[in-house]
């Protein structure tokens, strides 16, 4: 029987990136997927939510073009016929990786469940795949916290959630991370009256404070309701339709009821019917254990993407899977040589309007740490563009050391995600405020938000130092009759 050099768990965005890499390098690949080429993300998760989200905004800014004199007369929203520009994104972008294309590059294609019958043996719908390297790449779901009553109620999921066919009238949605902020908006954009549920007291509690504090006054402002510091305890039906009971820090129980309920509290990882036992691969249920070069407990089996429960986000599992690709080559003759996943700059952004983008340390983990650090901070509503478009509404916040080397970038506003990545590039290369302010930035342009909040950092240097003003007066010869 012949051996792969490579058989690959999971069809998502990690399980295709590492296939297209081995099979262009000529190596042996087999990719095993259970349901449907892409995965998590083009199927189910970031595309159809982007999309819909780019759906809302576009709804909301054609209510809102009334302040720039542009009469429109009143506006209709067709839900189906969001569906269907949300099914053609999908199909443009599934067509980018067909059975057809992967056997062009090498990779051979099957369809069924995999379980492992040793370290370097898969077994797919009974037949037995003999493999040099083995890589998970299958990928989380969303799970629901033990409530009770919930299951019996029913609900709705991240995934259950992009696939329904009306809209409802009402929504609880439980959970006030990034998943549930961006529902949030978006159901409340389409129409729907929107209550978010969150235990902590602000949404985005992985964000700088101010970035949470500032998207839930938008919120609130299109009407989303906000419910903070509370846990749903009970689930029940209702004549109306569906009711969650919360519990306050205080104990005090409150109802609420909606037509739906929606839950955005976690993910877990894919490794149900794997028997990673046999392949003596440790896991919990947070994922499959991985140390930094992507190796899991055992030699030549790897874990990638949001299997190993470290960064769920889709950059990074291609990113995992490009470092992981390097380590299977090189593992043969230069294990010494293998490359390692550095994390001190992971960027993220939740997709709302404004975006929230984030990256590297934030203020209070700087403070945990023990770094003596500085505090940037520039308001959108100093950036000309910013206020040109009528986008004034944000902040930028850069962490950096006592030296005015880059630690972390935050920022919550127009294009966030698009301009924090200067920044981001700064902390991977370990930059000064200086690189970014002495770079010239085009005007009027919104990426002038780096270099003006890095400005930030000279003035509190030097212009907010009396000696430090004094002495340049002094070599100035400022002040002098």
């Amino acid at each position: 029987m012949a051996r792969y050099d490579a058989v690959i768990l999971g069809a998502g965005a990690a399980g295709l990136a590492a296939a297209r890499g081995l099979g262009r390098l000529g190596a042996r690949v087999a990719l095993v997927e259970k349901e449907a080429l892409g995965g998590d993300c083009i199927t189910w998760g970031c595309v159809p939510s982007k999309s819909y989200l780019h759906v809302a905004r576009m709804l909301n800014e054609v209510r809102s073009v009334g302040r720039v004199g542009i009469d429109v007369g009143p506006v209709r929203f067709d839900f189906s016929a969001a569906r269907r520009y949300v099914a053609q994104v999908q199909d443009t972008l599934t067509h980018q990786d067909t059975q057809e294309f992967l056997r062009s590059q090498g990779v051979e294609v099957l369809f069924g469940q995999p379980r492992f019958l040793s370290p370097n043996r898969i077994e797919v719908e009974g037949r037995e795949l003999p493999a040099r390297h083995v890589v998970i790449a299958t990928g989380a779901h969303a799970v629901a916290p033990p409530i009770e009553g919930l299951a019996e109620t029913g609900f709705l999921d991240s995934r259950s959630a992009l696939q329904i066919e009306t809209l409802p009238r009402s929504m609880i949605i439980l959970g006030g991370g990034p998943i549930g902020t961006e529902f949030a908006q978006m159901f409340q954009r389409m129409g729907v009256s929107v209550t978010v549920v969150e235990s902590n007291p602000c949404l985005l509690p992985r964000e700088e404070p101010e970035a949470g504090r500032f998207l839930l006054g938008i919120l609130v402002k299109e009407g989303a309701r906000f419910l903070g510091e509370r846990r749903a305890v009970r689930a029940e039906r209702t004549s109306a339709g569906k009711a969650l009971v919360l519990r306050g820090k205080d104990g005090r129980e409150e109802t609420v009821e909606a037509e739906e309920i929606l839950v955005a509290t976690g993910r877990a990882p894919n490794v149900e019917g794997l028997e990673l036992e046999r392949a003596e691969v440790a896991f919990d249920r947070h994922g499959i254990t991985v140390d930094n070069t992507m190796q899991t407990t055992r030699r030549r089996v790897w874990a990638i993407g949001d299997c190993n429960g470290l960064y769920q986000f889709t950059h990074m599992a291609e990113h995992e899977a490009g470092v992981c690709v390097k380590n299977i080559i090189r593992s043969r003759l230069l294990p010494f040589l293998l490359e390692r996943m550095h994390f001190r700059a992971v960027a993220w952004v939740t997709f709302t309007d404004p975006e929230v983008a984030h990256c590297g340390l934030t203020e209070a983990e700087a403070k945990e740490r023990g770094i003596k650090h500085r505090v940037l901070r520039y308001n959108f509503d100093h950036l000309d563009r910013a206020v040109i478009e009528n986008e004034p509404g944000g902040v930028a916040k850069v962490i950096t050391d006592g030296r005015g080397r880059l630690l972390g970038a935050h920022m919550v506003g127009a294009h966030a995600g698009e301009l924090l990545q200067e920044l981001v590039l700064g902390v991977r290369m370990g930059l000064k405020v200086m690189d970014i302010s002495q770079t010239v930035h085009p005007y009027p342009a919104f990426v002038q938000m780096a270099r003006r909040a890095a400005n930030v950092y000279y003035i509190q240097t030097i212009y907010e130092n009396p000696r430090r003003v004094a002495l340049l007066r002094w070599l100035g010869g400022f002040g002098r009759a």
